[in-house]
């Protein structure tokens, strides 16, 4: 779960506008392109994806597609060639494996990475600022992810914990994590973008994985007892945040918000013998009190098509495309009786 979280959370800085890879290798890269090429033993036809977001749609509902694929030629050289105009993140990989979980690209650069079967680790051009970047990707999710005794460790902490345990263990986690950073790049200077999203990657998989683990109690019926300060992460700037709003880190941050929030509100109204508000209705007015702008139309997003795959509700959204995201609001508001 945790990986995956990690994992999914990279894919931070999204283009919404599309174009797909051209693969002839005469392009040229220039000011709105990004050339991803290599060497490998993989054998002559393996196919590689570039994974990632292909609009805002996909993104707000966490849906990763692959956007472009490319063969492996006779030689062991593989290249993509995609549009892009600001910094993205895709995943790379084979039909059977991830290749690179976060792979951060630039506009108007070659990005060079070789992979041998017989190594997990590709290797980057560390002399270009963009391979140190990716290299410190990998490093971060070998040393704090899969590495076993990291990966031992957390199974045992997110099990058999106490809340104030765990919180202690993640909380040192994080500060790991942001001390890694800044060793790894205390020599280089770091583009304000990458160091925004790798920042914030950092801090909304924490929180993430502190309102998970109330979330897995929950789920096998244990009887939570825990203190306010738990929640202290919670600042309004870490809810709202607009910078963070083209990233999928923050989008499940905030899916996790909205189904934690409304959690702890069922449990306080089970308390006091409340009758207990729906799902759907009380996310809508928790999203609406929490959250702005984009923002908004993200947790809006994913509460609709959680509603949307309901029992009995093929008829009320049918034929509606998820792009439509004001019919679907029009919909959604008329079946909870909602106005405004």
């Amino acid at each position: 779960m945790y990986k995956n979280l990690f994992v999914k959370a990279g894919i931070c800085v999204i283009l919404f506008c599309l174009g797909f890879g051209c693969k002839s290798k005469s392009d040229k890269s220039d000011a709105n392109s990004v050339v991803i090429k290599g060497h490998t033993d993989f054998k002559k036809g393996t196919k590689l994806f570039l994974f990632g977001y292909t609009d805002s749609t996909d993104l707000f509902l966490d849906n990763l597609s692959a956007i472009d694929t490319s063969l492996v030629d006779e030689n062991g050289d593989y290249y993509f060639s995609l549009k892009r105009s600001l910094n993205t993140v895709c995943e790379l990989q084979t039909k059977d494996s991830v290749l690179v979980p976060i792979l951060y690209l630039s506009p108007g650069k070659e990005h060079s990475i070789n992979f041998s079967s017989e190594s997990d680790n590709p290797g980057f051009n560390t002399s270009a600022i963009e391979g140190k970047y990716n290299d410190y990707f990998m490093k971060l999710i070998d040393t704090f992810y899969k590495e076993p005794e990291a990966k031992q460790f957390y199974y045992i902490s997110s099990n058999f914990l106490e809340s104030r345990q765990f919180d202690d263990y993640i909380t040192e986690r994080r500060e790991k994590q942001l001390a890694f950073f800044e060793n790894y790049f205390k020599d280089v200077i770091v583009d304000s973008n990458f160091k925004n999203f790798a920042l914030s990657q950092i801090h909304y998989q924490f929180g993430t994985d502190k309102m998970y683990w109330v979330i897995k109690k929950r789920m096998k019926g244990v009887k939570l007892k825990i203190d306010s300060s738990y929640y202290n992460f919670l600042s309004p700037s870490l809810i709202q945040n607009q910078k963070a709003i083209s990233c999928p880190g923050y989008i499940r941050f905030v899916k996790f918000y909205l189904k934690d929030t409304y959690e702890r509100r069922v449990e306080k109204e089970l308390e006091n013998k409340l009758p207990v508000t729906l799902p759907a209705r009380e996310k809508y007015n928790i999203a609406v009190h929490d959250f702005k702008g984009p923002a908004l139309k993200a947790a809006l997003y994913n509460i609709i098509y959680d509603d949307m795959g309901g029992i009995g509700n093929s008829e009320i959204y049918k034929n509606i495309s998820l792009q439509s995201f004001d019919k679907l609001l029009l919909l959604f508001k008329q079946k909870y009786s909602i106005k405004e």
